[in-house]
């Protein structure tokens, strides 16, 4: 009978940065990709195959749901077209970052929780997800206005500021993620209203 292999949590109070690089001695963040890659291909038969974010959003246009205003959709479709080919690359994101996932003491961010959404993505597409689910929680989950939008990329920039390409990819993507959550029939919490005046915003 074969023995099951030691499993790790770790629950960090420093930056994840040192753990990553200094701890467990990878070179830099794709480094870590790469290890985790590896680590499905090996111990699963996961083996990982890059979609780009083109391809990815172009596909659920093809197929978008009727609730999504069309004008939108076109709309997504030519921001998507006019961006870059390489949205940058890849790093292990967590993946479900929002108000319910994270927890603040005395203003300043404790603890993050919930990490079974964890990937290894671009991460302009986890800021612009992160951007739009920001205020969500546990029920009836809204959209965060202009104004929220801004101020938390802006933070997010003062720390990791973005590239070219990655800035020409924010548009599309917040439009994108707002417009997964248009519902038919009445729109409670505004996620129609929200993608409607994303249309107009120049």
């Amino acid at each position: 009978m074969s023995t099951p292999p030691p499993v790790q949590m770790l629950w960090e109070r420093v930056d994840p940065e040192a753990t990553l690089l200094d701890r467990f001695g990878h070179d830099d963040f794709e480094a870590v990709a790469r290890w985790v890659e590896g680590v499905l291909d090996v111990h699963h038969g996961i083996a990982t195959s890059p979609v780009s974010l083109r391809s990815l959003i172009g596909a659920w246009i093809e197929q978008a749901p009727l609730a999504a205003p069309a004008a939108a959709v076109a709309l997504l479709r030519r921001l998507v077209e006019a961006a870059p080919d390489d949205a940058g690359p890849r790093h292990l994101v967590h993946g479900d970052h929002r108000a319910a996932n994270i927890l603040v003491r005395d203003g300043d961010v404790v603890a993050v929780l919930d990490f079974e959404e964890a990937r290894i993505d671009h991460p302009i597409a986890e800021l612009a997800r992160s951007t739009v689910l920001l205020g969500t929680r546990f029920h009836d989950w809204g959209p965060m206005g202009p104004p929220t939008r801004e101020a938390f990329r802006a933070g997010y920039e003062a720390v990791r500021p973005l590239t070219v390409a990655e800035s020409a990819w924010w548009r599309p993507l917040i439009l994108w993620w707002s417009l997964l959550f248009v519902t038919e029939g009445e729109d409670p919490t505004g996620w129609r209203a929200a993608v409607l005046a994303q249309i107009d915003d120049r």
